[in-house]
């Protein structure tokens, strides 16, 4: 039996609850298809959800609160004794609400006094000690020695202290020995393998190693300067055999014994008649 397209989807969109408790808001609604389209029937809304407005009861006219402040914490006084100022402060114990006042100042400077300063003393230098040497730079001959000193009773009421704690002074060691440069000792040669070829001339690379280093500045290869360290010699294997030639020949012939009549052959036969 023949059934007609429907002409359009049934669609509805159940709505959630208002975003507000009082006034205007908005809900959300999640689409429900409760019947397909079908045929040349109209197509579903594609949005799976929707907003839309909803209006709650009115909502009670707001009351501006200001906020509140505790109360004051005395800070410390600018001075140890005389006259002097102090910085108090105080928070924020409950905040302002709908639009109340929070403009309270939060700190606040006010006069401090404490004990009737003493008569302004008279300032005193520090001392120092002695110097104490330092160790000379070097062993012999000349060098410097960095001498020390310590405050042995502070400055006070203002005294002063900027004495120098340490000096670099001349020192004078005995006379250094005479120091003779001495080089440093290489080994022997050896063999590095073995020589590059079994019978016949070669070559034989050798090599040798620093064994004592140089002292007081004498000369000495660097580990790695092939030229003194590394050396490529002559070297005899046993005696090659001799190369095997074959013996190459050939025959020289005469003229023939004949001028007519007779016949000789050579590599290409040749006939005389």
């Amino acid at each position: 039996m023949f059934s007609p397209p429907r002409p359009y989807a049934s669609t509805c969109f159940r709505y959630g609850d208002c975003s507000v408790s009082c006034g205007n808001g908005t809900k959300t609604g999640t689409l429900s298809v409760t019947t397909p389209a079908s045929g040349a029937g109209a197509a579903c809304p594609t949005a799976a959800s929707v907003d839309a407005p909803c209006v709650m009861p009115a909502c009670p006219a707001p009351v501006a609160t200001d906020c509140e402040v505790g109360a004051w914490t005395q800070g410390a006084c600018s001075v140890s004794c005389g006259s002097g100022t102090q910085v108090d402060t105080r928070v924020i114990t409950k905040p302002a609400t709908n639009g109340g006042k929070c403009d309270f100042p939060l700190t606040q400077t006010v006069a401090c006094t404490k004990e009737a300063c003493p008569v302004a003393p008279v300032p005193v230098d520090c001392e120092v000690g002695a110097w104490t040497p330092g160790t000379c730079s070097v062993s012999c001959g000349s060098g410097t020695q960095v001498d020390t000193r310590v405050v042995t009773k502070p400055a006070t009421d203002g005294g002063k202290c900027d004495f120098p704690l340490t000096q670099t002074v001349a020192c004078v060691k005995e006379a250094c020995p005479v120091v003779v440069p001495v080089p440093c000792v290489l080994s022997e040669w050896f063999n590095e393998g073995s020589c590059s070829v079994t019978c016949g001339a070669g070559v034989q690379n050798q090599t040798r190693t620093i064994t004592a280093p140089a002292t007081n500045g004498g000369a000495c290869p660097a580990a790695a300067d092939a030229s003194v360290l590394r050396q490529t010699v002559p070297c005899n294997g046993t005696e090659c055999p001799a190369e095997a030639v074959n013996c190459e020949y050939n025959y020289t012939w005469s003229a023939c014994s004949v001028t007519c009549g007779g016949t000789y052959r050579s590599l290409s036969d040749c006939d005389l008649t």
